[in-house]
């Protein structure tokens, strides 16, 4: 590991623990943990409304789609739909009595279905930078639309 990506990552750590941090000490607010003015919770509403979505958003405006790297998504997304249908597959033949229709389905997308934002995000940029984070944005912009298409066939073709 080169020092620039030790760097970086250190970077992001002590982000993390200032988080923490802040959150300890109750600055964000006051209420029991659950409530609306508990600090995790503002910290985390913070990232998931005002943060991640105008990173994504200043990120997507600069992405060039002619240039998409097509061979990288392929090694993603074909490795992934081949597992998610494996694993519907599976979890059909061995459906218990009793048990609803769409829980193979519902068990395949849990097992397919990647937390690529929240952690992967702040990951890609940090230690790849600007690169990095347009192949991330590539993966997250497709993943959802791809994975959940054909998961939401699955289930209506169980259901029919």
């Amino acid at each position: 590991m080169t020092w620039a990506i030790a760097a970086k990552l250190l970077a992001i750590l002590v982000a993390v623990g200032i988080g923490w941090a802040v959150g300890r000490m109750r600055w964000l607010g006051g209420g029991p943990a659950g409530s609306d003015t508990d600090p995790a919770r503002v910290l985390a509403n913070a990232a998931f409304y005002i943060f991640v979505p105008a990173l994504l958003f200043r990120t997507t405006a600069r992405l060039d789609t002619a240039s998409l790297p097509w061979a990288f998504l392929l090694a993603f997304f074909v490795p992934v739909l081949v597992l998610i249908a494996g694993l519907y597959a599976f979890y059909r033949w061995r459906a218990q009595p009793g048990q609803p229709v769409v829980a193979p389905s519902v068990k395949a997308i849990t097992a397919g279905f990647g937390n690529t934002l929240q952690v992967g995000l702040p990951v890609a940029a940090g230690v790849f930078g600007e690169q990095g984070l347009a192949l991330h944005i590539a993966v997250v912009s497709l993943h959802a639309l791809s994975i959940l298409t054909l998961l939401t066939a699955i289930v209506e073709l169980d259901l029919a």
